[in-house]
């Protein structure tokens, strides 16, 4: 209300119109004029996956996530739903948020401004008004997981694995094996700027190798003159191939194929090796694989490339699948897992040993990746049995599973 006015002045307290009750201004005769308005108001605020301001309204939700305000009142984000306050006294409002998955770390607070949001995470809230924050998460990159074999580099070797996970696990024989890069200083396996992660290549004891003479290995004409490629070798057929899986029948094994030029295998139409079956493919151009691969206990497989092996995005499996997609020994030129573009085949799981000069690992498993590992391979012992004694002639190949 307006105070006491002064002779001959009108006093005014419009002044007064958008204070709280516990709020004063002057009536402009030398009174006093008191807010009416509730001293509280409404804050909201959401964590979603983004690292930009531009997109943050339409970004997807973060589950899971802790939201406090100046540092005290927590309220964790479930099911997509913004976390409220009400009845929150007027006053400067600063937000931060941490996430159930500890890797996962903020990476930027957007506030409105206008009809789109700026960065920032403190806001005054104003006399019966409401205010709103977003906190961006973004996802780690993808990153690439060894089990029971070694790992060898000719050049830079890196992989962005989250704290307290390791690059290389033991496998079926107990050991994680050796991991070797071959440029100085050329390994990476840590999240963080301020180390390259050598606590995270493997639990002790951690074999992380500098080793500049890590050969390049052109093996498809060392195996090619193995096997007498082309020879009188079946010929699939000539590129471009498309082919299911051939039939392997051959008296005495292995069954040895050739492709000249490039080859794809069918979509939809999975490939199983039977455990009887030992099967060699030679291409001298380079590879698709459009399905998956599996061998059966006891069967034989590999493809060997001149050129590229690529593998299809839709060749793989959701995020926390562990069962492998792709089985055999895989020798080629260069090694491209393709995107993550396909939902449900995301993840790319390979068990046995993939050999080249270069790796292109493209895959992604989004927030995910704050765990698991979008690509990972697996060394399997037991295809150094089955393999063809052919293949068995160049040994130091087999002690390689080189991501």
């Amino acid at each position: 209300m307006c105070g006491t006015p002064a002779p001959g002045c009108t006093p005014n307290c419009s002044c007064a119109t958008a204070l709280c009750s516990t709020q004063t201004c002057s009536d402009g005769c030398g009174g006093v004029c008191h807010g009416t308005n509730p001293c509280y108001g409404t804050i909201q605020a959401k964590a979603v996956i983004t690292e930009s301001c531009s997109t943050i309204a339409t970004a997807e939700p973060l589950n899971d996530t802790t939201i406090t305000l100046n540092n005290a009142d927590p309220k964790t984000q479930t099911n997509g739903i913004p976390v409220t306050w009400t009845n929150v006294p007027i006053g400067t409002y600063t937000v931060s948020a941490t996430n159930a998955i500890s890797t996962l770390v903020p990476k930027i607070y957007c506030i409105p401004n206008g009809s789109g949001y700026v960065e920032g995470s403190s806001q005054t809230l104003e006399t019966n008004g409401s205010i709103s924050f977003f906190i961006g998460f973004a996802p780690p990159n993808g990153w690439v997981q060894a089990i029971g074999g070694d790992v060898y580099a000719k050049g830079q070797l890196t992989s962005s694995v989250p704290a307290t996970y390791y690059f290389s696990l033991a496998g079926a024989m107990g050991d994680a094996g050796i991991v070797s890069y071959g440029t100085l200083n050329g390994y990476d396996f840590s999240l963080s700027d301020t180390d390259k992660g050598e606590t995270q290549v493997s639990l002790p004891p951690a074999w992380l190798v500098y080793n500049p003479n890590n050969p390049s290995l052109h093996l498809y004409e060392q195996f090619a003159t193995q096997f007498d490629i082309p020879g009188n070798t079946p010929l699939l057929a000539s590129s471009p191939l498309t082919v299911t899986k051939p039939t392997c029948d051959t008296t005495p094994l292995p069954c040895v194929f050739y492709v000249s030029g490039d080859l794809e295998t069918t979509s939809g139409n999975p490939w199983t090796i039977g455990s009887t079956e030992q099967m060699v493919i030679f291409v001298s151009g380079s590879a698709h694989i459009n399905s998956p691969i599996t061998i059966t206990p006891g069967g034989f497989f590999a493809l060997i490339v001149n050129g590229t092996i690529t593998v299809d995005s839709t060749v793989g499996g959701p995020a926390a699948n562990t069962v492998p997609t792709l089985e055999g020994i895989y020798i080629t030129n260069q090694f491209e897992t393709g995107t993550s573009d396909t939902v449900g085949t995301e993840r790319l799981n390979i068990k046995g040993s993939v050999i080249a000069d270069m790796f292109l690992l493209n895959r992604s498993l989004g927030i995910f990746n704050a765990t698991l590992p979008a690509e990972q391979f697996t060394f399997n012992p037991q295809l150094l049995f089955t393999m063809p004694d052919k293949m068995k002639e160049i040994p130091y190949v087999w002690q390689e599973v080189a991501p």
